[in-house]
């Protein structure tokens, strides 16, 4: 047997945080990959990141992304935006049962 083939699959996660600059892999391909999957293409994302360019936000927003943040510079403020987004997205937003 391959992988987990023949058991169930692992549970997904309730909230993918991408950051556009990923040292080994472009985060635009993991989009693709996440809506071209039927498993996985429903899941929530948020693109947190330094860039506030108008064409990553236009790539990641045809691509499906729930949300786009562009990081503050200071990092409690980061923390404290990473916290909102958090709370916001598992404990406000309503989120289909039949997704995980």
């Amino acid at each position: 047997m391959h992988g987990n083939e023949g058991s169930s699959p692992r549970p997904l996660p309730q909230l993918v945080l991408l950051d556009l600059s990923l040292p080994k892999v472009d985060s635009i391909t993991v989009l693709e990959q996440i809506q071209q999957h039927p498993r996985t293409q429903h899941l929530i994302v948020v693109v947190v990141t330094s860039s506030a360019a108008d064409q990553d936000l236009l790539a990641c927003y045809d691509l499906g992304v729930n949300s786009y943040i562009v990081k503050p510079l200071d990092f409690q403020r980061f923390v404290e935006i990473s916290r909102q987004v958090g709370f916001y997205w598992i404990m406000l937003n309503n989120i289909p049962d039949l997704l995980f």
